[in-house]
């Protein structure tokens, strides 16, 4: 299997998740946002699809996309409730186990301390993350991102692996552009949570 970190991003596409955006109830605004971030960093943008919240047609979207691409970003499903299926899906096609990140249930503790209210349990699920994996936090809210590794063979290549990033909202807010850009020059293997670098806004 080659190593993501000894090779740069040749083409990226982008996973949009929810049955609101299918109906219409929701501007995607995700999707342009980060379509212009790939494009400044020079990295291609294949495809932009969006996929209502099924498990079996996002899992089918995402080996598609990880066949034909070395990076995949999948914005949405990733909240608390029974139809936010995003990052347990994703993890899945990598075959990753699922555990809880230790980091990420103290944010989430902190977060409803701050704002005064109780932490239901439904919330626990947005700390349960693949491992291995680089997590990084919400800064405006409950949901953490991660980055990870998927096998994806293709015709062309046997060995080929995808790099998945599913993040939501916040994604804008605490990582995307320090993580894709560490990831198309090759330094992904020195990124740290910590070391992160959040841009300046986050609209829609």
């Amino acid at each position: 299997m080659k190593d993501m970190n000894d090779k740069k991003i040749h083409g990226a596409e982008i996973i949009c998740v929810g049955t609101e955006l299918l109906m219409g109830h929701t501007l995607n605004t995700n999707a342009g946002y980060l379509a212009k971030q790939l494009a400044e960093l020079g990295i291609p943008s294949f495809r932009q699809t969006v996929v209502g919240d099924n498990v079996e047609r996002l899992a089918l979207q995402i080996k598609e996309s990880a066949g034909r691409s070395d990076l995949v970003i999948l914005t949405g499903g990733l909240g608390p409730t029974t139809d936010d299926l995003t990052m347990e899906t994703a993890a899945s096609v990598a075959g990753l186990p699922l555990v809880l990140h230790e980091e990420s249930y103290k944010s989430l503790t902190g977060f409803f301390e701050r704002i005064g209210r109780p932490m239901t349990e439904n919330n626990m699920k947005q700390a349960i993350l693949p491992n291995p994996a680089v997590i990084f936090q919400n800064t405006n809210g409950t949901a953490p991102g991660a980055m990870f590794d998927c096998p994806a063979p293709n015709a062309g290549d046997p060995d080929h692996v995808a790099r998945l990033i599913p993040a939501g909202p916040a994604f804008r807010s605490c990582s995307d552009v320090q993580i894709i850009r560490s990831s198309h020059s090759g330094e992904t293997g020195a990124l740290h949570p910590a070391n992160i670098l959040c841009p300046p806004d986050w609209s829609g």
